[in-house]
């Protein structure tokens, strides 16, 4: 039936580009007037690098502060819309 089809689609669901997520979060929380707390998220982030010697952090990581602050501040249809991959929770 129609509702296996859409299940096995949503398996398969992309990740959006980190580019598209970082500016569809920003934009998001800057709505709400929340951006200070992705910045001091990141700040907090960038303490913390993954090698000490470069200051590189993983793409996963900053992922997933994008995804914990967006979901502390906007509706869960908004979060989901910026990372579809979570398949809604």
């Amino acid at each position: 039936g129609p509702e296996k089809g859409s299940k096995e689609l949503a398996s398969r669901v992309v990740p959006l580009p980190l580019t598209e997520v970082v500016h569809k979060t920003t934009k998001s929380l800057a709505a709400k007037n929340a951006l200070p707390r992705l910045t001091e998220a990141v700040a907090t982030l960038v303490k913390e690098p993954d090698s000490p010697n470069t200051g590189r952090i993983r793409e996963d990581r900053f992922r997933t502060v994008l995804e914990e602050v967006a979901s502390q501040v906007l509706e869960p249809e908004e979060v989901q819309a910026i990372f579809p991959e979570k398949g809604g929770l």
